[in-house]
């Protein structure tokens, strides 16, 4: 979601994604195009934390803009 940064349905797992992303050296987001402005029940991390986004389709402008402004690699 835009606005609330990379969520997650499992909170468990949300909490160990945390984790690693704080030990991590480089945060790759690895998303398919469905997962875009869709909000689950955990937030994990914001798009300040964020290095790289991954996806298999370009998202729309305000995605792109969004990547742009928090300086974050967007590989489509």
């Amino acid at each position: 979601d835009r606005d609330r940064g990379v969520t997650e349905s499992n909170e468990p797992d949300a909490v160990v994604k945390q984790v690693m992303a704080s030990q991590a050296k480089r945060r790759v987001l690895l998303a398919d195009h469905s997962k875009f402005d869709q909000v689950v029940l955990a937030k994990t991390l914001d798009w300040a934390d964020i290095d790289c986004v991954i996806t298999d389709l370009q998202p729309g402008r305000k995605w792109v803009d969004l990547f742009k402004k928090n300086d974050i690699q967007l590989i489509c």
